[in-house]
């Protein structure tokens, strides 16, 4: 009893232990969603820990994604683009909401964008609009982030217009968008803030300083509630743009200078600030601090330039591992589809010389039909038989045996035998409701007597006996009147004496071999060519 109170203890901990986990995975994923968005090293060290441990592929493939982003952000590109890569298998294969496709596809895009693949760019664009369509989605964020991405590579072409109307679009999106719980908050300050980011660098390219630095106060007041220092730097390196190119290098300094020793901000980050603080000082007439600042931001351009070389190297890599992939994909396919095309034509040639030896075969059994009328005609002689009244017929004058007699006597059999032979050269077989018992009655015979004859003269059953009289009456009809061979299969059976269509066209072919429709098509064939 003991024993057992304590395994149940022990599979209860372990199952309660397992619960908790699964749970705990969960509320470690979330927290990575909120690190995302404010700080991405968090996430991405969380996101790590979940990918190594957890067992649970779906989550995981949520995790790839979300992971993707951090680096992204951090300006990893490399690990951005492999982990996106990844999520973009692991989404499809476990169906994940539409929100997280769209997510890992506009990544891609900006990834490419900063690697400078704008084919590739525009392709990932164009698959996130498509998804967007396909899922009839009406999520504002998820639209304000496509529109966003759209602005981000029209600015790379720099279609500043298209830019700006694209990222007008995304905040209009924005706007509509009603949050529900501190998450979407988030969500939303932190899709605002890139957009606005995105309408500074815009109209900042364009050389329309004041709705640059309008669209960068408004971004800096979102960044200052957001702990996103990619962010926060990023937003303040482009007011501080705005400022060197309106003669306020000063106030340029001022707004980024406490980042300049930071270490924790992107590559491109440090490049874009030591640029606008060579300038600042430049403007300034500081030539020493100028060109420090020059040194150390092409010495960043050195570094950039290289990961984006190894980057792209990666990714033409992963590319032509994914055209091999799909090489293999159309050569498998091709083998399938070759494999399904030599199945089908040894198909139709097995069935075509099916066809060729089941036609010979009942040309055969046609012509042995053909050749019996044949052999009959030519040994009885060529008159019309008259009908004979089988009812008129004198019985002989034998004593009939008792019907309890088992033994049936020899002149009774031969009595039965003739009014038989009497009784197919009449058409009376061809009566629909004709039975053994009314054919015995118009015999004038014992029934017993009459089935007992059948079965061992003609070797065949009362039915087998009426259906093979009937058909053999049809065929002949048939072969000799070209006028039955225009018949519907459903009339024939009608003058053969049988009640269906079916049971005639069973009961044709059990007894001649061949179709019913077959036998008219070689009967039709014989006739022309007599003609």
């Amino acid at each position: 009893m003991k024993l057992r109170f304590f395994l149940y203890t022990i599979l209860f901990c372990v199952f309660g232990l397992c619960h908790a986990q699964n749970k705990d995975w969960t509320k470690l994923a979330k927290e990575q969603e909120n690190y995302r968005l404010t700080e991405p090293e968090k996430s991405i060290k969380i996101g790590e820990d979940i990918i190594a441990h957890c067992d649970i592929d779906s989550l995981k493939a949520k995790i790839y994604c979300r992971l993707g982003s951090s680096y992204l952000q951090t300006g990893d590109y490399k690990k951005s683009l492999e982990y996106h890569k990844i999520a973009r298998y692991e989404l499809a294969k476990h169906h994940i909401k539409t929100s997280y496709k769209v997510v890992n596809l506009s990544d891609l895009s900006s990834i490419y964008n900063k690697l400078e693949l704008f084919d590739k760019s525009k392709l990932a664009i164009d698959d996130l609009f498509k998804i967007i369509k396909k899922e009839k989605t009406n999520d504002k964020l998820l639209l304000a982030l496509a529109y966003n991405i759209k602005a981000e590579y029209f600015n790379t072409q720099k279609e500043y217009d298209l830019g700006i109307n694209n990222s007008l679009e995304a905040l209009k999106n924005i706007d509509a968008f009603v949050p529900t719980d501190d998450l979407t908050v988030l969500q939303k300050n932190q899709q605002t803030l890139n957009v606005l980011s995105k309408l500074c660098t815009e109209y900042n390219e364009k050389g329309d300083y004041i709705m640059a630095e309008k669209y960068a106060l408004k971004a800096l007041s979102y960044a200052k509630e957001s702990k996103n220092i990619f962010t926060t730097v990023s937003v303040k390196n482009i007011l501080a743009d705005s400022y060197v190119n309106t003669n306020r290098p000063k106030e340029a300094i001022t707004i980024i200078e406490e980042y300049k020793d930071n270490n924790n901000i992107s590559l491109t980050s440090k490049f874009t600030l030591n640029n606008i603080l060579s300038q600042a000082y430049s403007k300034l007439n500081d030539s020493k601090n100028s060109e420090y600042y020059r040194n150390k931001k092409d010495s960043i351009l050195e570094i950039i330039n290289k990961n984006k070389i190894n980057a792209s190297n990666d990714l033409i890599k992963l590319a032509e591992e994914e055209k091999k992939e799909e090489e293999q994909k159309v050569w498998q396919n091709k083998m399938i589809y070759s494999g399904i095309i030599l199945l089908l034509v040894a198909t139709i040639v097995a069935l075509y010389f099916y066809y060729k030896n089941n036609r010979r075969k009942e040309r055969a059994k046609f012509e042995a039909i053909i050749r019996k009328y044949n052999e009959k005609n030519t040994i009885e002689p060529d008159t019309i038989i008259e009908e004979i009244a089988i009812i008129n017929t004198p019985t002989p004058t034998i004593e009939l045996p008792k019907e309890d007699k088992e033994v049936l006597s020899p002149e009774m059999e031969n009595y039965i035998l003739e009014q038989l032979d009497k009784f197919e050269k009449t058409e009376k077989y061809l009566s629909k409701d004709l039975t053994l018992s009314k054919l015995a009655s118009t015999l004038k015979v014992n029934t017993n007597y009459l089935s007992h004859v059948i079965n061992a003269h003609k070797q065949k059953n009362f039915n087998s006996y009426i259906n093979e009289l009937r058909i053999n009456h049809i065929t002949q009809k048939i072969y000799e009147n070209s006028e039955y061979t225009t018949y519907k299969i459903s009339y024939l059976a009608e003058l053969s004496g049988f009640t269906s269509h079916s049971a005639f066209a069973t009961v044709f072919k059990n007894i001649t071999g061949i179709s019913p429709s077959s036998f008219i098509e070689m009967a039709q064939e014989k006739q022309n060519k007599t003609e």
